[in-house]
C-alpha cells in the first residue's frame, strides 16, 4: 500500500494532538538531539513542510 505524504503526515500529526501525544513525542526527540549535543532554540511551534527539488539555476 502506498501512502501520499501530503495526506499521511497531517493526519498522523492530528491524531497525535487529539490523543495528547505530540508534546511527549517532541520531548523525546529533543532529548535524543540533546544526547548528541544538539539543541533547538527559539522554536515558535510552526511546522514547515517543504519539498526539495533540483534547480538548474546556481547562485
Amino acid at each position: 500500500m502506498r501512502y501520499r505524504t501530503n495526506h499521511f503526515v497531517p493526519r498522523f500529526r492530528n491524531r497525535l494532538v487529539i490523543n495528547d501525544r505530540l508534546d511527549g513525542l517532541l520531548g523525546s526527540i529533543n532529548e535524543q538531539l540533546q544526547s548528541h549535543g544538539l539543541m533547538i532554540k527559539g522554536a515558535t511551534g510552526a511546522v514547515i513542510d517543504a519539498t526539495l527539488i533540483e534547480s538548474a539555476a546556481r547562485p
